[in-house]
């Protein structure tokens, strides 16, 4: 199954940025990205955002000092992104820039809908010089499940060492939801991957606030965030 291509034309993404209708993206994943760059020096440094999406953290990278890239899929988040920094419609397997081209690479929200997340690892430690750091954020293995029909989540722990086709439900704050599709895999699995070609320096694991939850609507802790470094 390949849910990248859940992604390639995705407008209602622009407009739930835009308008702020999913709030664990406008609390725990900033939340979680902006620790992880806390005090690092940007200043004329090279980064290539992989999976930019509209572009919503390049562009704080970019006020940071930071020469930006972004590439993506999607035609649409393209169009967004662009506006900030320069931006190329380009698969994560195989990526148009020369080995050891980039200081910082984001890989932010994608390597859990990519079929081959080996692949993407290796093709990003491609283009990273030596010592160079990759921030990277997926949903957290340990996140709740999603119940297709009621719309809400719940824990799952028989199934947490099972690699498996999970859906993921956005429920908006004006009463939309929409489905997408990844693919969950336990912690181990992205160790082993990871560890092939970087070492993992740190996790965060953000929890989404219980002041802002509305019944069982939104995961307690929906994304785990890494920084790591090239060997």
């Amino acid at each position: 199954m390949n849910f990248l291509s859940e992604w390639v034309e995705d407008f209602i993404w622009v407009e739930v940025e835009h308008e702020r209708l999913y709030p664990p993206e406008n609390v725990t994943k900033p939340i979680g990205a902006f620790e992880l760059t806390k005090g690092i020096d940007f200043n004329k440094k090279k980064v290539l955002d992989v999976g930019c999406g509209t572009g919503w953290f390049g562009r704080q990278l970019k006020a940071k000092g930071a020469e930006v890239i972004g590439v993506d899929v999607s035609s649409s988040l393209i169009s967004e992104a662009e506006k900030s920094f320069k931006v190329i419609n380009a698969s994560v397997y195989k990526l148009p820039f020369s080995d050891s081209e980039f200081d910082f690479v984001c890989f932010f929200m994608v390597a859990h809908i990519l079929e081959d997340p080996a692949a993407a690892f290796s093709e990003i430690s491609r283009v990273l010089k030596s010592g160079g750091k990759v921030f990277f954020a997926i949903v957290h293995p340990r996140a709740e499940n999603w119940n297709i029909d009621s719309g809400e989540c719940f824990m799952d722990f028989l199934s947490y060492g099972v690699s498996s086709e999970r859906a993921w439900i956005f429920n908006l704050t004006d009463g939309r939801k929409f489905v997408k599709h990844y693919f969950h895999r336990p912690l181990a699995f992205y160790e082993k991957v990871i560890s092939e070609k970087f070492k993992i320096v740190r996790f965060l694991e953000p929890l989404f606030p219980k002041s802002l939850q509305k019944g069982k609507k939104y995961a307690s802790r929906e994304y785990l965030f890494m920084e790591i470094e090239k060997k």
